[in-house]
């Protein structure tokens, strides 16, 4: 910070430590990331698996590639965590660059707000997101419809993801098995290469899936169909149909609709 300062104001020779260094950071930033590429490509049976995502809604290739990664990496098992707020996102609102313009459907949209730079997008990922208490009922359904339920585990956890993202989450993980290997799936959309990053810093081993179906979150929020399963379609119909404060029978339960949020009661 001392360094960027005393450039900013014009000292020439700081001037051309600051670019030096900027160099030899992106020189080391590009070494680690191709060692770490390299390292994920090398076989590596069994430890455990990170899943982590924002799962808006969870789908088809989702349970697809989770098996795949159970099978080439021979995990004792897996835990997923869904993201909460993405962190931008919180950010954003904390700014008032963004808002939440509507809340329906166990949905939440997000603007700009007046005050945001209209050439900036702040949704790469999106602007409209299930709920995280829906995403995580909707991961809990497809996992045991899916027959992994033994393999498996959905992790929710607000408070640590809300203090440091899925460095918590990873953190929490690896105290729980402090002697295995973890394996980090990840994509290589822009979600993905985050999680990359995120990955290379905490010694989480990667492997990379390059999806070739069409299947889309995008598309299934504007209301494709046959891309989730029949029980995660189940719940996607009922948040559609269903208006806030009303109750209903889903997946043989009863449950109420709740601040947008899917809530058992016969749990």
């Amino acid at each position: 910070m001392i360094i960027s300062a005393l450039a900013a104001i014009g000292y020439k020779k700081i001037q051309i430590i600051f670019i030096v260094l900027g160099l030899l950071l992106g020189i080391i930033g590009i070494f680690i990331s191709l060692i770490t590429d390299i390292w994920g490509l090398i076989p590596s049976k069994g430890g455990v698996g990170l899943f982590l995502g924002t799962f808006n809604p969870v789908h088809k290739s989702h349970i697809a590639i989770l098996k795949q990664f159970i099978n080439e990496r021979q995990l004792d098992k897996v835990y997923i965590h869904p993201t909460v707020i993405p962190k931008m996102h919180q950010y954003l609102l904390d700014k008032g660059m963004i808002e939440i313009v509507k809340e329906e459907a166990g949905k939440r949209y997000y603007e700009k707000s007046a005050s945001a730079d209209p050439l900036v997008n702040f949704f790469p990922t999106g602007k409209v997101f299930y709920e995280a208490e829906n995403r995580v009922y909707m991961l809990k359904t497809a996992i045991e419809e899916a027959g992994l339920a033994k393999k498996v585990e959905i992790l929710f956890e607000p408070q640590l993801y809300q203090d440091d993202g899925f460095y918590a989450i990873i953190k929490t993980i690896r105290q729980k098995h402090p002697h295995m290997r973890l394996h980090g799936l990840l994509g290589t959309d822009e979600g993905g290469m985050l999680l990359h990053d995120i990955y290379d810093e905490t010694g989480v081993k990667p492997y990379v899936v390059l999806r070739r179906d069409n299947i889309s979150g995008t598309a299934i929020r504007k209301g494709a169909q046959g891309m989730t399963m029949p029980k995660v379609t189940e719940v996607l119909n009922f948040l559609t149909n269903f208006k806030e404060g009303h109750s209903g029978i889903l997946l043989g339960k009863k449950v109420n609709i709740i601040n947008n949020r899917l809530e058992v009661v016969d749990d």
